[in-house]
């Protein structure tokens, strides 16, 4: 029954990577680790009516490679840095004596011995090394839960060897007595546990990928306009608080339609993540970049006055204009024409400031493009910061 059971954790764990969009490879390793210790299970239950070498070393085999599954899987939503090496030796040199003590029924003791070794150490070291990656996600229950359950495991895995070693007692988990199947009730609650952790981690991982996925565009990464309009409203109310000002920039790809009709979509999807990958490079760590529309992007400058503000646009039309080509022989030059405004507390709203850059920009489309106009208040004259 348990083995069932295992098996249709597997197959769920299967069908959800298949839809999933984070996590796919941990899902997969999780599905087959259930599988491996599903039909480990059952080859033990059926013992009576199957060959000792199926019943035993090969249910044992199945097992382990089941547990460096899960080692693996455990790596992969974890962060990729995975113990290749580590995990092919423990796998060999586990399924070496297992194979070589499960030859026959009187070398039995020595093969359990060696399965509880090997899964031991895998739990210990596959339990550490999630632990801190989790905590460095701040996942701290998480990460508890599942350190706790893989050394609860690896305790009970080398203490039944220590037994098996010492003395005369079998430490087959299927062995008809009351130890044995105490043990095997824990394991199968630690399997169970270990379930319930991975869900609650992927879970949480899904959450965040779709979090992420509502805030940002799906072509340059960027902040979408939603995304870019609450930092823009969180910035309005740190001015109002403080006084400190900030600035926008509202960025426009001059021609862009025309990178459309003459080179297709797709290159125009390479000219934005292009544009978008060079703001990032030119603008300050505490600066905010949105993608607001087809070819429009936002930067809200967080304490920057006019002065810096135009330094600032100045930088962003420069590197956008020094940066390769649609493609070497169109001879195609991409450049931006960016209009400027700071917050001023003559201003009911952000959306004041913003409108003031807005039309700083198209002042600088009629300018001619490529150009930088930075909006002042509207009793002062317009000047050009290029």
């Amino acid at each position: 029954m348990v083995g069932i059971q295992l098996v249709l954790f597997a197959v769920g764990w299967w069908a959800s990577a298949r839809g999933a969009t984070v996590a796919q490879a941990a899902m997969r390793g999780l599905a087959l680790f259930n599988f491996g210790m599903g039909i480990g299970t059952a080859l033990v239950g059926l013992r009576c009516m199957l060959p000792y070498f199926v019943a035993y070393p090969f249910a044992n085999l199945l097992s382990l490679g089941a547990i460096v599954v899960l080692w693996r899987a455990g790596q992969a939503i974890t962060g990729p840095r995975y113990s290749s090496r580590e995990q092919l030796v423990v796998l060999l040199v586990g399924a070496a004596l297992i194979l070589w003590f499960g030859r026959s029924a009187v070398s039995g003791q020595q093969r359990v011995v060696s399965y509880f070794l090997a899964s031991g150490w895998v739990a210990v070291r596959g339990g550490w090394q999630s632990y801190f990656r989790l905590r460095a996600e701040a996942l701290r229950v998480a990460a508890l839960a599942l350190l706790a359950t893989a050394w609860t495991t690896a305790a009970l895995f080398f203490w039944r060897a220590a037994v098996g070693l010492t003395s005369d007692v079998r430490i087959e988990l299927n062995d008809p007595s009351d130890t044995s199947s105490t043990l095997a009730l824990i394991l199968m609650v630690a399997v169970f546990s270990l379930n319930m952790v991975f869900a609650q981690i992927v879970f949480g991982r899904t959450t965040a990928e779709l979090k992420r996925l509502s805030r940002h565009d799906s072509l340059t990464g960027l902040y979408n306009r939603r995304a870019a309009f609450d930092v823009l409203q969180t910035e309005w109310k740190r001015f109002v608080r403080t006084g400190v000002a900030f600035s926008v920039a509202c960025i426009d790809i001059d021609h862009f339609k025309a990178v459309n009709d003459a080179f297709g979509h797709a290159a125009g999807d390479v000219v934005l993540s292009k544009v978008a990958q060079r703001l990032r490079q030119h603008a300050r760590p505490g600066d905010t970049i949105g993608r607001i529309g087809g070819e429009e992007f936002l930067i809200v400058l967080n304490g920057c006055d006019a002065q810096e503000a135009g330094v600032a646009a100045e930088r962003f039309c420069l590197a956008i204009g020094e940066m390769d080509g649609l493609h070497p022989a169109a001879g195609q030059r991409i450049t931006i024409s960016v209009g400027v405004a700071t917050s001023s507390h003559d201003d009911v709203a952000f959306d004041d400031v913003l409108a003031r850059a807005d039309k700083a920009l198209y002042d600088a489309k009629g300018a001619g493009r490529n150009v930088v106009r930075q909006a002042v208040r509207e009793e002062a004259r317009r000047q050009d910061v290029r």
